[in-house]
């Protein structure tokens, strides 16, 4: 068997599928949402802030939301918050924070083990600083440390791990960048890595070595093609959907099995043209459509593991 693939047989990939509520799911009731998802077959399903945000539901009923996701037989594979630690002022900072304590707090209180957070600043953020014209490096890195000190920290109190994404445009846009970040925490109890793809592809990292370097730390994997080179999004690249773009995605999985990783493999859908032109920006259809992908993906890494 090549060194690259695996049978990926423990547990089977179907068993893995899950779905990322974003796009088009602001505003659904919580139950439509995990009701319809397990429909389609996902076993799993990672919350973000587009369906569930405290600061419009409130907290008890985001604790609601994501302890029901288990009367559908669904299991939560992490909420997704992504705030910005680098942009704005103190105050505007403290916010991003206060919001990321707030969603550790409830991950805990509903058993979620995993909250996904990033370094920042959001590059489609018009506000955001450009790096090191307008904000030095020192101090983008120095308020990106500063809040995840503080967030790791009250992970490993509260008993929930903060897994860190690597993503285009922030500090930690590729394996060498997000270094930093895992010599500051990668021995603490609550830290680990949201491994997505697509981003290091985009920088023309080698995704086999990058798993096979990061094994211990991966505690949740995302699923997203990519296709161009780095720049502007929708101008220099764009993230397709699976199978169209340049991830090598037996290999990866291949990585990952040997790697250990038994967790769910989450589809963060982000074609948003087609979203917007074909899908009548219905968040059904695009995971509807996601699932095909995944179905003939999990053939076609069968298929790549009896021919090696």
């Amino acid at each position: 068997m090549d060194a690259n693939v695996s049978p990926l047989s423990h547990p089977p990939l179907a068993h893995r599928w899950g779905y990322a509520t974003t796009p088009g799911f602001r505003g659904w009731e919580p139950e439509r949402i995990i009701a319809a998802l397990a429909r389609l077959g996902y076993r799993h399903m990672e919350w973000t802030l587009d369906a569930l945000d405290p600061r419009a539901l409130g907290d008890a009923a985001v604790v609601r939301a994501l302890r029901a996701a288990g009367d559908h037989g669904l299991a939560v594979s992490e909420y997704l918050i992504l705030a910005d630690y680098v942009t704005g002022d103190a105050t505007t900072r403290a916010k991003a924070i206060a919001l990321s304590r707030r969603a550790i707090d409830i991950a805990a209180e509903a058993g979620v083990d995993r909250v996904g957070l990033y370094s920042g600043p959001d590059s489609w953020d018009p506000a955001h600083p450009s790096i090191p014209g307008q904000l030095a490096s020192g101090e983008a890195w120095a308020r990106a440390f500063a809040a995840l000190d503080e967030l790791v920290a009250l992970a490993e109190a509260r008993g929930v791990t903060v897994t860190f994404k690597t993503c285009h445009g922030t500090l930690a846009y590729d394996v060498y960048s997000t270094q930093p970040v895992i010599e500051r925490y990668g021995t603490r109890m609550g830290f680990g890595l949201n491994l997505d793809p697509s981003h290091f592809v985009l920088c023309g990292n080698d995704l086999i070595w990058t798993v096979e370097r990061w094994a211990s730390l991966i505690r949740h994997v995302q699923l997203k093609d990519v296709f161009g080179v780095p720049g502007e999004e929708h101008r220099s690249f764009h993230f397709p959907l699976l199978g169209e773009g340049k991830v090598d995605w037996p290999g990866f999985f291949g990585a990952l099995d040997r790697a250990g990783y038994r967790g769910a493999f989450v589809v963060l859908f982000e074609s948003y043209a087609l979203f917007e032109r074909l899908l009548g920006r219905d968040p059904i259809a695009a995971a509807t459509l996601a699932m095909e992908r995944l179905r003939r993906l999990e053939q076609a890494v069968s298929q790549s593991s009896v021919n090696a």
